[in-house]
């Protein structure tokens, strides 16, 4: 971003190591989607938004 360095961690994390910032994210990729296949009724929308 923005012309820096980043390293990316398949379990989430992504490091600038320039700024010595770590950005952590749980995305819940596709949760509405498997809740709905279960019956468990919950907004959709977390596809699209993500």
């Amino acid at each position: 971003m923005a012309g820096e360095t980043a390293l990316c961690d398949r379990r989430g994390a992504l490091y600038f190591p320039d700024l010595g910032l770590l950005c952590v994210s749980d995305l819940h990729l596709e949760k509405g989607s498997s809740f709905a296949r279960r019956g468990m009724l919950v907004p959709p929308y977390d596809t699209a938004a993500t």
